[in-house]
C-alpha cells in the first residue's frame, strides 16, 4: 500500500494504510527491542564546509542576522509550491526577520531559484547547485528557519532541528511522507482532486490552495517555539 505501482487503485482508501516512512524504522527497532535514539542531532559537524558556506552566503561568525532557507524544488513538479508564491513569502520574511533568505536546491532548479531572486532583489541568495550534502547541513544548522516543498531538504532540517515548514501537496496520502521532528510544521490542503499520483498536474490546486498567508503564520509560530 506505500508503494506507487498500484496508481490509481487504491487512491481513495490507501491513506487508511500508508505506513509513515519517517517513522517505519522505529517501529522496526522496536520490534527487535531496539531503542531508538530520537531528538538528538546525530548528522556529522564539519568545520570546513561551515566555513565554505558561510563564504557563499557572504558573512562570518560574528553576523547575527538571521538566514532563512528556501527550498522551492522537489522531485516532481507536483510537488512544488508555485515560485511566485515563494517570492513572495520571501519579500515578508525579508520585512518581519530582516533576514538573509538563501535559496536551495539541485543543479537542475537553478532557474526556479533564479525566478525567486530576480523578483526579490539582493537579499535573496541562489545556491542552487552550488552545495554539497555537507554544506546544506551546516547551512541548515545556523539557519533560523526553513521553508520548503517535501523534499530530502525537509527531513535534514528537522535532523538537525531547524524550525521549518514543510509545504506538501495532495498528490498521495500526506501521512506518508509527515517529517519527524519536534520544529516542524507541515501544511496541505485536500481538494476534491487529492490522491491523484500526478508527477505533473496543470492546475496544481492542492498547492495553490496554501496561501503565503498560510506560510507566514507557520513560519511565526514555528520561530517563535526556539
Amino acid at each position: 500500500m506505500s508503494t506507487y505501482s498500484r496508481k490509481g487503485i487504491f487512491n481513495k482508501v490507501q491513506y487508511r494504510f500508508v505506513k509513515n516512512e519517517p517513522r517505519r524504522s522505529r517501529e522496526i527497532l522496536r520490534e527487535l527491542r531496539l531503542k531508538p535514539v530520537e531528538n538528538e542531532d546525530l548528522l556529522p559537524h564539519d568545520e570546513t564546509a561551515k566555513e565554505s558556506i558561510l563564504m557563499k552566503i557572504d558573512r562570518d561568525e560574528r553576523d547575527n542576522r538571521p538566514v532563512i532557507v528556501m527550498n522551492p524544488g522537489a522531485k516532481f513538479e507536483s510537488k512544488c509550491w508555485p515560485p511566485e508564491y515563494f517570492a513572495e513569502a520571501a519579500k515578508w520574511i525579508y520585512q518581519k526577520y530582516h533576514s538573509n533568505i538563501v535559496v536551495t536546491g539541485t543543479a537542475p532548479e537553478k532557474e526556479i531559484a533564479e525566478r525567486i531572486v530576480r523578483s526579490c532583489g539582493d537579499f535573496v541568495t541562489n545556491l542552487a547547485g552550488r552545495t554539497t550534502i555537507q554544506e546544506l547541513i551546516e547551512l541548515l544548522r545556523i539557519s533560523r528557519g526553513c521553508v520548503t516543498n517535501d523534499t530530502g531538504t525537509m527531513h535534514i532540517a528537522a535532523m538537525v532541528k531547524t524550525p521549518t515548514v514543510g509545504i506538501f501537496s495532495a498528490r498521495y496520502s500526506q501521512s506518508h511522507w509527515l517529517p519527524k521532528g519536534s520544529n516542524i510544521i507541515s501544511i496541505f490542503s485536500l481538494p476534491e482532486c487529492r490522491d491523484c499520483y500526478k508527477e505533473q498536474c496543470d492546475t496544481a490546486e492542492c498547492l495553490k490552495s496554501v496561501s503565503v498567508e498560510n506560510l507566514m503564520t507557520a513560519l511565526d509560530d514555528i520561530c517563535r517555539q526556539r
